[in-house]
């Protein structure tokens, strides 16, 4: 009989901690933002290739999956548009539309709601919408690293984080015999808009 009390007892303490817990292990939300395409090549083409970069926005949804109170896994998908154009003889968009899987660490620089954070991770890129377009360069499925700052600021129910991060292209994007080595970066803005833990 005493263990079944002590148990019972056990139970009603542990019990609504463990909900406690599960109820802010994950939020959700979306984010908006603008970006900045920045194409370039490793080395220097010989014909004179320009590149233009210019504004872009995105737009997605978003997670965050706390493992720690300071660090989290927060993995997003979001669609940009971008609009770097690479010309020769002609002038060709290049990866104008794309998917982002986004698999960011976070690390808040200190406990609490109100806390600047650093995120760090992959991002697999996907080219889509208009790929049989005649003033498209075709463009392979990419992957980079993300890098960033950000801040939480709880507002209500709610959280609201500005995020600022560059993604570096690791690999060469273009799938034309007639150009090499380009790699597609990019830096965004973004504000981000979630549960509140």
């Amino acid at each position: 009989m005493k263990n079944v009390v002590i148990t019972v007892i056990l139970s009603m303490v542990v019990t609504p901690s463990f909900a406690q817990k599960n109820e802010k292990f994950a939020t959700f939300g979306f984010n908006g933002g603008i970006n900045r395409s920045n194409l370039s090549f490793s080395s220097q083409e010989v014909n004179g290739d320009n590149i233009t970069n210019d504004l872009g926005y995105r737009f997605g949804l978003i997670s965050n999956f706390q493992i720690t109170k300071r660090i989290s896994l927060a993995p997003k998908a979001e669609l940009s548009f971008g609009s770097s154009a690479f010309s020769s003889t002609t002038e060709n968009l290049v990866s104008p539309n794309n998917l982002e899987i986004l698999g960011h660490l976070k690390y808040k620089l200190r406990k609490g709601s109100l806390s600047p954070y650093i995120i760090v991770g992959p991002n697999f890129r996907i080219p889509i919408l208009g790929a049989n377009r005649d003033d498209l360069i075709p463009t392979k499925k990419n992957v980079a690293l993300d890098i960033g700052f950000g801040l939480d600021l709880p507002i209500f129910k709610y959280r609201i984080s500005p995020e600022i991060r560059y993604s570096f292209g690791l690999m060469d994007i273009n799938s034309d015999a007639s150009v090499t080595d380009m790699k597609y970066h990019n830096i965004a803005l973004v504000l981000n808009l979630s549960g509140r833990k």
